[in-house]
């Protein structure tokens, strides 16, 4: 279902595009300008046709979860042309068709937002099974040890969690690289959070471990709680899983819900902390 509705996107968005190379045709401005726009636009509606390729791919195989990262991707470049695009208008149309492009532009850019957050969710629906972790006790043995000091913070003042940290970086050898919030009710990274995950994992030991825990605030049902917090986590080492080197691992485990990083502010609570734990030896 979440793929079909990605495959929704795709079209409204195509035929966004074909709408915006109409009006540039006609157009008041410079030719040039006008020439180098529909040549973006032109450039813009392969790279879309190329994620829909991606996508029916998905379909008939969901196992693969690289081709879905792809097309995830290639949305990233599709926003950077779509930027460039808006850049230009002011200097290549009259003012009252620029206000119209800028208008479509700007649906175009909620349907690669839209696909982007469809992309994450099934993503993160692949991979669930193998990288979350429903029973903690169920943890690699590298990563049971960082579980079971992070459980005994609850309580923590910010002093008391910076000096538990430390200790967690000599006792266990691990440590947090990435700190993960969400917006209440939703899943969805941000894509400059996805950057620096994907760093983190790139710059990484060999053999490290990347061990992703869910907090919740206390807000809310529990249950539900827990199964956003599991979403969450799932994303968010979807993204390591994905960066990762043959060497290195990637789990997923929701430690509960929380007031430890703000007592009063709960929506700072809504967290993943992406830790790495590096090999003994």
């Amino acid at each position: 279902q979440r793929v079909t509705t990605a495959e929704a996107s795709n079209t409204a968005f195509i035929n966004e595009i074909a709408n915006l190379k109409n009006q540039l045709a006609n157009s008041v401005g410079s030719a040039a300008e006008n020439a180098r726009l529909k040549d973006q636009l032109e450039s813009l509606k392969k790279l879309k046709e190329y994620s829909d390729s991606q996508l029916a791919e998905l379909r008939a195989r969901p196992d693969l979860s690289q081709d879905l990262l792809n097309a995830q991707r290639l949305t990233e470049t599709q926003k950077a042309t779509i930027d460039s695009l808006r850049a230009q208008l002011d200097g290549a149309v009259s003012g009252t068709e620029a206000q119209r492009l800028r208008a479509q532009l700007a649906t175009a850019n909620q349907e690669i937002e839209a696909l982007k957050a469809e992309l994450q969710k099934a993503k993160a629906d692949l991979n669930r099974s193998k990288l979350y972790v429903e029973d903690s006790a169920n943890l690699a043995p590298i990563a049971s040890a960082l579980f079971a000091e992070l459980q005994q913070l609850e309580g923590s003042t910010p002093e008391q969690l910076r000096e538990a940290y430390a200790k967690i970086g000599q006792t266990v050898n691990a440590r947090r690289v990435e700190l993960v919030a969400f917006a209440s009710g939703s899943s969805q990274v941000d894509v400059g959070r996805y950057g620096k995950i994907t760093q983190e994992v790139a710059a990484a030991n060999d053999k490290s471990f990347f061990l992703v825990v869910g907090y919740a605030s206390k807000t809310g049902d529990p249950t539900s709680n827990r199964s956003l917090s599991a979403r969450r986590a799932t994303t968010v080492a979807s993204i390591a899983n994905n960066s990762k080197r043959p060497g290195q691992r990637v789990q997923a485990v929701y430690l509960g819900q929380t007031d430890r990083f703000s007592p009063s502010a709960f929506a700072k609570n809504q967290i993943c902390e992406v830790w790495e734990i590096k090999p003994s030896n």
